[in-house]
Parts: structure tokens; sequence; C-alpha cells
């Protein structure tokens, strides 16, 4: 009988499929769904949620997703972003105005060693900024610029890709960005 190797499996067949939570392998956690809004003009600056993830339980976080309020006396941003933490990945693309944003994906779609995986910082999910134009500039004095990506986007999927003791792991986070500044995330998972 041959002896198998898992370990030379998982390198070849590593993959998991977004909203698996039942397939061997699949390590899911369920949270109470999370969700929080954020405020223009609220006068805070920064970071107004920063919701933690961590995918594989080490108590090390492995991505962080955020409500920023941001800006300085010629704009205002506030918006969604997620950034990838301890050097793991997330399945972007940055083919929408230049900007790395997080691929929206489908139950059933796959994830794996084919997906486009970037470690950029503050890829966007949505947002919303509002630039002051200067005076010479006719009316209005202002202009809006909005990100839609993933704006009124309701049980989507963003790829993961965990690295960790010289291993990879794919997983999956699921969320709702139902407006510009309001963010869901319902559960994870990944395959160990």
């Amino acid at each position: 009988m041959q002896e198998i190797n898992t370990q030379e499996i998982k390198k070849k067949y590593g993959y998991i499929i977004a909203g698996d939570n039942i397939s061997d392998g699949v390590v899911y956690t369920d949270i109470k769904d999370t969700s929080f809004i954020g405020r223009t003009g609220s006068g805070i600056r920064d970071i107004i949620h920063a919701i933690p993830i961590d995918l594989n339980k080490d108590n090390q976080n492995d991505f962080e997703f955020r409500i920023r309020d941001f800006g300085h006396a010629d704009y205002n941003t506030i918006g969604i972003e997620v950034i990838c933490l301890n050097n793991n990945d997330i399945a972007s693309d940055t083919s929408y105005l230049g900007i790395a944003h997080p691929l929206v994906l489908n139950l059933g779609d796959t994830i794996s060693v084919n997906s486009d995986f970037m470690n950029i910082d503050f890829q966007h999910l949505s947002s919303y900024s509002v630039h002051i134009a200067p005076p010479t500039l006719p009316p209005p004095h202002y202009l809006e610029y909005i990100d839609f990506y993933w704006y009124n986007k309701f049980d989507k999927y963003i790829g993961l890709k965990l690295v960790y003791a010289q291993d990879t792991a794919y997983g999956w986070v699921r969320i709702s960005v139902p407006e510009i500044a309001s963010l869901t995330i319902k559960d994870f998972a990944y395959r160990n």
C-alpha cells in the first residue's frame, strides 16, 4: 500500500471555496454579526473603528478592517479599508481607479494559489471624499470623489491567504457593505 504524503497534497491542492464551512480541514468561525457605521463630519480623525480578524486563532491578528475618517485642511475622507497583517495577503485588484481593492467574491468561488493576492496596506472597500477646490475655480468650491467598489454589496466574500509556520492556508471572510462607511462582518474560515 502506498503512503500518502498529506503535506504534498496540501501544497498541490491548497484551496478553499468561498462560503465553505463544512469540508475536511476547514476551520470555521461564526461570529455575531459585527456592524460599524462611520459618520462624516464627526470631527474625529484617523481610525473610528478597528475590527481585527485572527483567522487561525493563534492570538495574533491576521487582518484588520478599519472605518476611518481622515484628512486635513483641503480634504476629508471617510471610508472602509482592510489591512494585511503579519505578511498575509488579500485577493485583490487594482484595475478600478488604480487603487487596491479586495475582489468581490461570490459564494462558491475558489480561493487558491491561482488567485491574485496582494499585500498592500489600506485596501479600500468604499470611501467618500470631499476636496476643497481653490477659489480660482468656478463654484462649487469642492470636488466629491466616491469609491463604489464594495458599496451596496451584501453577503460577499474576500479571499485571504494566511502565511504561518512555513505553511500557507487559504480562507475567506463574509461581509456586507450597505453604505459608504458601513460594514458588517458575518463569519470567516480557512482550510487548515
